[in-house]
């Protein structure tokens, strides 16, 4: 009935796949012609006469470059419904497609905004979204898709996709078979002409049971070429059923198979003329057909409304093999004419218009890679960072002006970076500088140059690049110079390379010292000096720097890159609510792009920020990340982070591993803040085992024999852990020593916390410095660190024999180690009670703990009062998935309802 032959056992696994048993999502795989579209197709109308809505895209090469092409179609039959929806996702659509003001689209709100389209279409009954050609998706279109599939649980929609290849992770797929032998002989046997001897023999040889070929050859023969793979054979027979065509239908095709998705009326403003009956041959040889237009969605119509209802028919393919043949058979001269006629014809859709051009153009011209400049800038603020840096790329390659064509390229190798294609990145870079004759070239490529190795750990690559530039070539421009220092200044932070610090300091002041001297990489909103100043001497003028860096903030903070610089300024400067803000809207662990996120360290410097802010399960969700896409040294910082939650939490044997791992990455590369950081793991560790020995000489390796600091910035916090094992140890000599070299004078409210509990632990008369580390209330944002301090100071009280504050202080420190998570301290602080007189009754264990991590985020942010759809917007779901887990971790908790998550959540967690 449905006109398959031998594909009942897919179409059953495809129908269980997409019912309420199954996943709701899949992506069929196979060769061309294997019938993976005509699945789709009788799926499709199955679940239609079941009264289920359908949307559909059916992707095409002459629209990959296009960013958000895919969606269009898929969108374009529900306008109401997109025109319903909140403000910030309906302006996230808006810009998505380039109809927005000049913001940069945030691309995880796009998605949320496509999802509650298709939540609120599911209110009114089942939804199914069906895909085909996956392979030749715009990759912002793929995005959406790839963050649907992950988040359509609970809700009546279904995703449906057919591809080639696989081009989404963590997809479930079905690999669609070739025909057995008998059902190959039964699609012959249904042809209008059955094939007979020798020729049958070799249509079944060369078909393979591929459907496509069964059906083709059967009815025109295979086309000579034996030793052709069957694609190509099923091309040259396609190219053999074209070239018998007429001329002006010949080239009628050609116009048509370079623009895909043009309707009929621009086909023929392309052509000069309106006969329709050019089409009739193609129509009659089964190779094109025309359908009626419908509610179209004008793209990307910039000036224009977002719909337009039209009238007109389009051309189809009957298979994209038959465009392939189309296209690849033509001359290059007849496909470039095709191309000028089509851009001369699209003069209200530039970014066609352009790639149009650049497909006509043979040589370098400059009005064609100006153009093609445009549509980049236009991409990354639609946030469609890969088809931005194609479109550069190109615009490089067709540049008239060698100064121009560098410039193009480190914006694309730039771009390149941004999307976690480090070696796409480093070749561009490689191309730039290997243009000895233009210094000015080779130095726009340094600041992207030395990224990749500051991402790659390549430490002293970074220097070799950086530190000649800024010593001065007279061509080097100012945003080089910048960019330039601002990544010098990132590779001292990471090695803590006093000599090169002070090099770039004197390189940079007159730069530092400039009137509204700002990163051209990330706008003005962030000063270049208050960047630069931070992470070269984060110790000194701390209030200063503090106050700037929250009048920034307070400001907001719009787009990506500002984001992500502020928030590592807010980590230099202990500001770590405000890291945790920033960094969170760029690489919460709710996002899909937070592994590429700035090299991936943007979730790593979330993961940091939650650490200190006494969040471990919120740190532990952000380092649980892949790593795929993630730079060596966002990788490295990931497990020297898993490694501190370990230690801290008693899971020693594993704190070790991982701080092997990272060792033996940064001692070679001259990380010294990761392996300070490391070896601060180790010594935890070793404290949470009861080894103070093992503990002190990894806490003693963050300074030098005689108490410099290995790492100027981070090494001074590790004063107060050192403090306390070194009197364990009979080393508080040593300890003072270190503690009179290392401390800084001024610093952050957290530094200074640190160094009066070890002044504290080392002093004679302690309770001066107690007080002083306790006496600020500003030390209560990093409730670890006040815990240790409160456990150091009860313990000394219950020497002194002052019992009643002894359990305050041990009482208090025993808490947060337990909520935290901290073991080995929680029944430290138990012993101390105990020792104190008090009774000390079982440790809670984590109420969440029975839930999956996403379950704890949603239960968390209900128990702080958010509504569904709040927690949907928080976590880029839609509220009904946002009830539907609620509903199945209500059982779990012991709860019947939502005020009661507040008895049984601390929302601080």
């Amino acid at each position: 009935m449905d006109g398959l032959v031998g594909r009942d056992d897919e179409l059953a696994a495809v129908l269980e796949a997409l019912s309420p048993r199954g996943s709701g999502v899949l992506l069929l795989l196979g060769d061309p012609g294997i019938g993976k579209s005509a699945l789709v197709d009788v799926v499709t109308r199955r679940v239609r006469d079941r009264g289920v809505r359908v949307l559909s895209v059916v992707a095409s090469v002459a629209e990959s470059d296009l960013p958000f092409a895919g969606l269009h179609q898929l969108l374009r039959p529900v306008p109401d419904v997109v025109d319903a929806l909140p403000e910030r996702q309906r302006e996230a659509l808006r810009g998505a497609f380039g109809l927005g003001e000049a913001v940069v689209a945030d691309r995880m709100l796009t998605c949320l905004a496509v999802l509650s389209v298709l939540s609120a279409l599911a209110d009114a009954g089942p939804v199914l979204v069906v895909v085909d050609d996956t392979h030749w998706l715009d990759s912002a279109t793929r995005d959406v898709l790839q963050f649907l599939a992950r988040r359509l649980e609970g809700e009546p929609v279904g995703l449906l996709m057919a591809g080639r290849s696989e081009v989404f992770d963590d997809v479930p797929s079905l690999v669609v078979p070739p025909l057995t032998p008998a059902h190959a002989e039964r699609v012959l046997n249904d042809q209008p002409s059955v094939p007979t001897g020798p020729l049958r023999e070799r249509i079944l040889r060369e078909a393979a049971g591929n459907p496509l070929a069964l059906v083709e050859f059967a009815r025109a023969g295979p086309a000579d070429g034996d030793a052709l793979p069957l694609p190509e054979l099923l091309e040259r027979t396609f190219a053999d059923q074209v070239a018998v065509l007429p001329e002006n239908t010949r080239h009628a095709l050609v116009v048509a198979a370079a623009e895909q998705t043009a309707t009929l009326m621009l086909l023929h403003r392309a052509l000069g003329h309106d006969d329709l009956s050019v089409w009739a041959p193609a129509e009659r040889a089964g190779l094109v057909w025309v359908d009626q237009g419908e509610l179209e969605f004008r793209y990307p119509a910039v000036t224009s409304p977002i719909y337009l209802q039209v009238g007109d028919a389009h051309v189809r393919f009957r298979h994209s093999l038959v465009r392939s043949a189309v296209y690849g058979s033509a001359t290059y001269f007849v496909r470039s004419a095709a191309h000028r006629a089509l851009a001369a014809a699209l003069d209200d859709d530039p970014d066609r218009q352009a790639w149009h051009l650049a497909a006509a153009t043979l040589v370098p011209d400059e009005r064609v890679a100006a153009a093609l400049e445009a549509v980049a800038m236009r991409a990354v603020r639609r946030s469609a960072v890969p088809e931005a840096f194609r479109a550069l790329e190109r615009a490089a390659q067709l540049s008239t002006d060698p100064a121009r064509y560098g410039e193009r390229l480190a914006q694309a190798a730039f771009l390149s970076v941004l999307s976690g294609r480090l070696q796409h990145a480093a070749a561009l870079a490689a191309r730039m500088r290997s243009l000895t004759g233009e210094q000015s070239v080779g130095d726009a490529a340094v600041p992207t140059t030395a990224l990749i190795a500051l991402f790659e750990l390549r430490f002293d690559e970074v220097f070799d690049l950086t530190l000649p530039v800024l010593a001065g070539h007279p061509q080097a421009q100012r945003d080089v110079l910048v960019g330039s220092a601002s990544v010098a200044g990132s590779a001292i932070w990471e090695t803590g390379r006093v000599d090169r610090r002070d090099a770039v300091r004197e390189l940079t002041r007159g730069l530092v010292e400039a009137d509204g001297a700002s990163w051209p990489l990330i706008g003005p909103e962030l000063p270049f000096s208050l960047w630069l100043r931070s992470v070269l001497h984060p110790h000194e003028n701390v209030g200063e720097l503090r106050a700037r860096m929250r009048e920034v903030f307070a400001h907001g903070v719009p787009g990506y890159q500002p984001k992500v610089y502020l928030g590592s300024l807010a980590l230099v400067l202990d500001e770590h609510e405000v890291a945790a803000r920033l960094m969170e809207e760029v690489a919460g662990p709710a996002r899909e792009d937070a592994a590429v996120a700035h090299g991936g360290r943007a979730s790593r410097h979330l993961a940091l920020a939650w650490y200190h802010l006494g969040r471990w399960q919120d740190a532990r969700l952000a380092l649980a990340r892949p790593v795929g896409g993630m730079s060596p040294v966002a990788v490295t910082w990931g497990q020297v982070l898993e490694a501190t939650l370990a230690a801290t939490s008693g899971d020693t044997a594993r704190a070790r591993e991982l701080v092997d791992a990272v060792i033996s990455v940064a001692e070679p590369a001259g990380g010294a803040q990761l392996l300070v950081q490391a070896r601060w793991a180790a010594g935890l560790a070793a404290l949470a085992d009861g080894d103070h020995e093992a503990a002190y000489r990894s806490l003693r390796s963050a300074f030098d024999a005689d108490g410099t600091p290995v790492h100027f910035h981070l090494s001074p916090y590790v004063l107060g852990d050192l403090a306390a094992v070194a009197v364990v140890v009979g080393e508080a000599d040593d300890a003072l020593k270190v503690l009179d070299r290392a401390a800084p004078a001024g610093g952050s409210a957290r530094l200074r916390q640190v160094v009066a509990r070890a002044r504290a632990m080392l002093a004679d008369e302690p309770e001066e410095f107690f007080a002083l580390a306790l006496g600020d209330d500003e030390g209560e944002r990093w409730p670890f660190l006040r815990a240790q301090v409160r456990l150091d100071h009860g313990e000394w009280l219950r020497r002194q024999r002052r019992i009643s504050r002894a359990r305050a202080e041990l009482g208090a420190a025993h808490e947060v180690f337990a909520r935290l998570g901290a073991r080995p301290w929680t029944e430290r602080a138990a012993g101390e009670l105990r020792a104190a007189g008090a009774s000390v009754g079982p440790v809670e264990q984590d109420v969440l703990g029975v839930l999956t991590p996403q379950q704890q985020q949603i239960v968390r942010l209900a128990a702080e009062g958010l509504t569904n759809k709040e927690i949907g917007e928080r976590l880029f779901l839609s509220h009904r998935t946002v009830g539907f887990h609620l509903y199945k971790s209500f059982p779990l908790l012991g709860v019947t309802t939502r005020a009661q998550l507040r008895d049984v959540v601390d929302p601080r967690r």
